[in-house]
């Protein structure tokens, strides 16, 4: 009897450690389970701060790009452009042209080209470049 009760005595010990491994094995799995899991949040975390950078950019853009078009200035020149609208005083000449290419050209200050629409004073073209757009432009 003593000698079995010796035997179980070791048993016990090899019991334990094998016990032991194989909590430590599993700790370790979940652990590096969870390390993975923290690196894939991470990412998605730095490439969720790189498109908020990238839309408030664009909506910054935008917010710009409503005050340009809200502006006094941008109704006035599409007015002119797309209604054929003028002020007084104000002489509008349209062109035709073969090709429709939609191109604006700033001949002096208060007068451009934009189609075929000529806007400006006509006191502000000088002759010449009246010719020179009659006949190259």
């Amino acid at each position: 009897m003593h000698y079995q009760s010796k035997r179980s005595n070791i048993r016990l010990p090899k019991l334990i450690v094998v016990i032991s491994l194989i909590l430590t094995i599993l700790f370790l799995f979940g652990l590096s389970r969870e390390l993975m899991n923290r690196h894939e949040i991470n990412k998605q975390v730095k490439n969720l701060d790189k498109q908020i950078k990238e839309l408030v950019g664009e909506n910054q853009q935008l917010s710009q790009m409503i005050g340009s078009l809200q502006g006094t200035d941008f109704i006035e020149k599409e007015a002119r452009l797309k209604l054929g609208l003028q002020k007084p005083g104000e002489k509008v000449a349209i062109i035709k042209r073969d090709n429709t290419a939609a191109s604006t050209l700033v001949l002096s200050e208060g007068t451009e080209i934009s189609g075929n629409v000529v806007v400006g004073n006509k006191d502000n073209i000088s002759k010449p470049k009246k010719w020179w757009i009659y006949f190259f432009k």
